[in-house]
């Protein structure tokens, strides 16, 4: 078998386009947009088998978009961004129903400050950007006053 980069050539082994299949197919650079991931990754998940590939009668590699999308579905997201999986918790602690409604009473009130720290952060970037829109036409109408009077000194000198 053709090996292309030390791997296996993937239009070899890759089934023929069903036919009527076309408008529903994707390119490798269409599931990497899907994704947004680089097309290294859909590669390395066709390598993998874990995403099904058809080629076209000229060997391009196309997708079966119902196919990608259940791929979406069925892969977790610690999968297609190769995270870490999430640790499960090694012990269960209980609490008795006040704490807990005390703990849960605190964690509102910090989420809604910090709800207000970044509605606050948002109108200081929208004041700032104003304050450098407002800079911008400043100095724009200075510099056409610059070349007007840059202008007459030139009349007046001749």
């Amino acid at each position: 078998m053709p090996k292309k980069n030390g791997l296996p050539k993937i239009s070899q082994d890759a089934k023929p386009l069903p036919p009527g299949a076309g408008a529903r197919a994707w390119r490798v650079q269409d599931v990497a947009r899907y994704f947004d991931v680089k097309r290294q990754a859909v590669y390395k998940w066709i390598y993998a088998g874990q995403l099904p590939v058809y080629k076209t009668p000229g060997g391009g590699l196309r997708f079966i978009e119902s196919e990608v999308r259940a791929f979406a579905g069925d892969t977790a997201a610690e999968e297609i961004l190769n995270l870490p999986p999430v640790r499960q918790p090694t012990q269960t602690v209980t609490v008795e129903d006040k704490r807990l409604d005390a703990i849960l009473i605190e964690l509102a009130e910090r989420l809604n400050t910090l709800t207000r720290d970044v509605a606050t952060m948002a109108h200081l970037a929208i004041a700032t950007n104003e304050q450098i829109m407002a800079l911008a036409e400043a100095q724009a109408r200075t510099d056409e006053q610059m070349r007007l009077l840059m202008g007459r000194n030139g009349d007046a000198t001749r």
